[in-house]
């Protein structure tokens, strides 16, 4: 049986029904969301994935959020996967199922972005942690001190990742990081098998502060001599 969600209402709202909740969220930036997660934990199959997206899609929706991607990728998490905190933050700009924990962590990430500046890289920092949130690893941008264009923090980490833990441990990690992996970054934590990542600025905020890059996308071209390429690539994975 899995159990409803209840809300907490935030500060100055009385509670008293769905509509005063919704008037809330419109008045408060953030608005508290609780679930059991030892109950949604012991249920599988389809039927409790579909209620438990129903309801996150539901609580998104109170939110003032009309993106269910989240919702859906919550409700399909594997019963083995490590339980996310029973507080949630719910912010209809973007931040969703975020925790206190995640916050300090956060801060963390923010703090190594600092050191990062101080020491004339651009202010990215990162961190990676383990299901009981501690630390196993923490870096900082070091492009132009390295000369590296690759040099950012979060794929610095699943590089490390991928090469000092073992796959069960890496899918039991979470990455926190004060701003959103780029797309380099992004395809490396998805290779290193990471569980999960918690950045603080989003790509498109960042854009607000500075501009992008303006290099244009690179053409590729192909594909070509199947036959040639697939003789040398074909045998290595069968």
């Amino acid at each position: 049986m899995v159990r409803q969600p209840t809300w907490i209402p935030a500060s100055g709202c009385d509670g008293r029904s769905s509509t005063s909740t919704k008037i809330c969220t419109q008045r408060k930036r953030d608005t508290v969301y609780q679930e059991d997660a030892s109950t949604v934990r012991t249920e599988s199959g389809p039927r409790v994935v579909a209620a438990l997206r129903n309801l996150a899609i539901g609580a998104l929706h109170l939110a003032g959020r009309t993106d269910t991607t989240q919702a859906t990728r919550w409700a399909a998490r594997r019963p083995n996967d490590p339980s996310p905190s029973r507080t949630h933050i719910m912010n209809p700009n973007g931040a969703v199922m975020t925790t206190p924990d995640d916050h300090a962590l956060l801060r963390r990430a923010i703090a190594l972005a600092a050191k990062a500046r101080e020491s004339g890289n651009p202010p990215f920092g990162s961190l990676l942690s383990g299901p009981d949130g501690t630390v196993l690893a923490e870096e900082h941008n070091t492009t132009l001190t390295d000369r590296d264009i690759t040099a950012h923090p979060e794929l610095k980490l699943a590089r490390w990742a991928a090469r000092e833990l073992d796959a069960a441990t890496a899918a039991g990690t979470t990455m926190y990081t004060s701003c959103q992996p780029c797309g380099m970054c992004e395809a490396v934590i998805q290779r290193a098998g990471l569980r999960r990542v918690v950045f603080a600025l989003s790509n498109e905020q960042l854009l607000d502060i500075r501009p992008g890059s303006g290099q244009p996308p690179v053409p590729q071209d192909g594909p070509a001599l199947l036959d040639e390429v697939r003789a040398v690539v074909e045998g290595y994975y069968r």
